[in-house]
């Protein structure tokens, strides 16, 4: 099976098979997403219904493509996907993608004809991502190889990458921390039921993906739980950060994930454990993707766990300090150079332990965070810091942020 995935997210070339003229259907919208935002290679809609579409000549078979193409959509009913994925086999196509549902998850029938489709891509290596699933875009590379309402939108290239087993809700994440959130994506593909290149092989592309900064991952369940480790530590080796959403969690999400693409949840306690060992970050929530991707945007990584937390509210520093504990961080006691530092700069009635409660003076004295971060950064006992000024809007946020950043990191 193909898995040298830089050609799959820059195809020159698509073979759209089963494309139609009513480009509201499924069938008919990856075309005209393609043509839509500017996609730069060649285009074989395959159909023999049709001569043409959006003024793209369609081809009456695959075998009757002038050229191998790169990728094939395959777009038919999942009856007769392992006939058209046969026909890609033996016209020499690498990757494909089936987006038609029908197989493993309804069981009957459908487990049969999955074994087929699997049994087909192994029989000619061909690198198959699905079936039902809802495609990839690659914003960069203005590749929008599928369907849904996110593909009518047009995206900002960025450094974050993600693949998911579910393509609408994938894609809703990517949509709602790019508009909403100001995190910008370069490649998110969804993988269905997986019966081909697994979530695990696009982590592993990520990770090697000079240009993907940080990797998102929505997780079902996973067929090779134990290769989770390595593929984790291999990220924490090249200090690429993986934020892993799990869900299928309770006896009932891990039936609705066996319904929804075919894959079983397995045991939360098992992941979180893969995750802590290999270095991976569980995040819970879209809120948690944009604040870790933009948070790793920098491009700096901490030594370790010691964090000192600076507050202009004591009450806010404590539940801080409780959560950052809770998630097995350190709230160490800073050094006794720096407390005198900070002695000379926190009004009397605030607090030089950590975490620093530089109280509301800094209405008075906008530098008081400034000076107290200054004091702080060379502490050997912190590898990291972090702010928590919640209170402050407007005039007054833009002013303090100018002053942190001022400070000599």
């Amino acid at each position: 099976m193909r898995k040298d995935l830089e050609r799959f997210f820059n195809p020159r070339s698509v073979a759209v098979i089963g494309a139609s003229q009513d480009l509201i259907t499924i069938s008919g919208q990856p075309l005209q997403h393609l043509v839509s935002h500017g996609y730069a290679g060649k285009l074989y809609p395959v159909n023999p219904k049709y001569d043409e579409i959006l003024g793209v000549k369609c081809w009456p078979s695959i075998e009757s493509l002038p050229e191998t193409p790169d990728l094939a959509l395959i777009l038919i009913n999942a009856s007769r996907a392992a006939e058209m994925l046969r026909a890609c086999g033996l016209k020499g196509v690498p990757f494909a993608i089936v987006f038609s549902s029908g197989y493993s998850e309804v069981g009957g029938k459908g487990i049969a004809m999955q074994r087929e489709l699997a049994a087909v891509a192994a029989e000619y290596g061909i690198g198959l991502v699905g079936p039902n699933c809802q495609g990839m875009i690659n914003i960069a590379g203005n590749v929008y190889a599928g369907f849904g309402s996110v593909f009518f939108t047009g995206y900002e290239a960025g450094t974050v990458s993600m693949v998911s087993q579910s393509g609408g809700f994938g894609f809703s994440v990517m949509n709602l921390a790019s508009k909403d959130g100001g995190v910008h994506f370069r490649q998110m593909v969804t993988t269905g039921n997986e019966i081909g290149i697994s979530t695990l092989d696009f982590i592993e592309h990520f990770i090697d993906d000079a240009k993907t900064e940080v990797i998102t991952v929505y997780i079902e369940g996973l067929k090779d739980a134990r290769r989770l480790l390595d593929v984790g530590r291999k990220a924490l080796a090249k200090k690429k950060p993986i934020l892993a959403w799990k869900v299928g969690n309770t006896e009932q999400g891990s039936r609705a994930a066996a319904s929804h693409t075919a894959n079983l949840g397995g045991a939360m306690a098992l992941y979180q454990a893969a995750f802590r060992q290999s270095g991976i970050i569980q995040i819970e929530d879209i809120q948690d993707v944009v604040d870790f991707s933009r948070a790793f945007r920098c491009g700096k990584l901490p030594a370790g766990n010691r964090l000192a937390i600076i507050t202009v509210s004591g009450g806010a520093g404590i539940l801080m300090t409780d959560e950052c504990v809770a998630r097995g961080m350190q709230v160490p006691q800073l050094s006794a150079e720096t407390a005198e530092k900070l002695r000379a700069i926190v009004p009397a009635f605030g607090s030089i332990q950590n975490p620093v409660d530089v109280t509301a003076a800094i209405f008075n004295d906008l530098s008081l965070i400034r000076r107290a971060l200054q004091a702080i950064l060379d502490d050997p006992n912190v590898d990291a810091i972090a702010m928590i000024n919640a209170s402050l809007q407007g005039e007054l946020a833009a002013n303090i942020a100018a002053e942190i950043g001022r400070a000599h990191v």
